[in-house]
């Protein structure tokens, strides 16, 4: 059982590391977004 787990877990692994970084791309381009509207509104103000 111990010998098969790593094998196992590997591609859990590897979809959750993928989910993440899709995450942080997400957020990250969010904020960018909020950002440049507020730096936006606040040069047109």
């Amino acid at each position: 059982m111990s010998v098969n787990f790593p094998g196992d877990l590997k591609p859990v692994f590897r979809s959750d590391w993928r989910i993440l970084v899709e995450v942080f791309l997400l957020i990250f381009f969010v904020v960018t977004k909020v950002s440049l509207s507020y730096k936006c509104k606040e040069d047109v103000s």
